[in-house]
């Protein structure tokens, strides 16, 4: 299915981001000291009573405490040059809700520390992955979300760090 760009309502729900992969060898002080956020975060995926694909997501702040779980559902609406466009809904709840819901579902869950980063005008989230085995062990990705394609070109100008 193709998806006209110029309808409006269509673009309003598209999820527009660049995603990186981190160098194994980043510096953690450094991400500590230049984070305006720090999350400890449990997420994983379920498929709920409509047979609808979801994650949930349980986060508690480092800086001040605050926790919370968000439900996220992203659903395919068609594609443009190519590029799969999802549309994505986010729901938050309390952070018990969520601890019920996993329990619930028997959701595995994976385990990262989310740094959440000023860019420019933008923000980054660096994710360390805490309990991945194997080739993923230690894994390190980072994403910027923009809210629409000119935000996401003009990133193109902004330098990145070294990591």
């Amino acid at each position: 299915m193709k998806v006209n760009m110029d309808n409006e309502c269509e673009k309003a729900f598209l999820e527009v981001e660049r995603k990186f992969e981190v160098k194994k060898d980043v510096n953690l002080k450094y991400l500590e000291d230049s984070a305006v956020e720090i999350l400890k975060i449990y997420q994983g995926y379920f498929i709920d009573e409509d047979g609808k694909y979801k994650h949930i997501r349980l986060q508690k702040s480092k800086i001040d405490g605050k926790e919370k779980s968000v439900v996220c559902e992203k659903i395919h609406v068609g594609s443009y040059n190519d590029v799969p466009l999802l549309k994505e809904i986010e729901d938050e709840h309390s952070y018990e809700y969520g601890v019920n819901l996993i329990n619930a579902k028997n959701v595995s869950c994976i385990e990262k520390t989310r740094y959440v980063l000023p860019i420019g005008d933008y923000v980054m989230e660096v994710d360390k992955f805490e309990n991945l085995t194997d080739e993923f062990k230690d894994w390190v990705a980072a994403e910027v979300e923009f809210k629409n394609e000119t935000e996401l070109l003009n990133f193109n100008k902004v330098k990145l760090p070294d990591f």
